[in-house]
């Protein structure tokens, strides 16, 4: 739903593959998310999805995917198939 909700579920101990983040949210960025999850969990992949690449621009976190939207099944797919190598 939005992203402190996703770092609750991680700080919870769920047994989390990847991380999947859209750029854009309420309440915190996508980066934000980014950021949080590398001081924490530095190993767990993370994906940043997103329907503005023009803020992909600004200064950010590394992360190990970017989709662009619309996503499409096969280019998910294919995304997450680049972070298990």
């Amino acid at each position: 739903a939005e992203g402190r909700a996703g770092l609750a579920r991680l700080e919870a101990g769920d047994a989390i593959d990847v991380v999947l983040t859209d750029l854009n949210m309420p309440g915190m960025s996508g980066w934000e998310v980014v950021k949080a999850v590398r001081v924490r969990w530095p190993h767990l992949p993370v994906a940043i999805l997103t329907g503005t690449p023009d803020l992909l621009e600004e200064e950010r976190e590394p992360v190990d995917v970017i989709i662009q939207k619309p996503v499409r099944l096969d280019t998910l797919r294919d995304a997450l198939a680049r972070l298990r190598r």
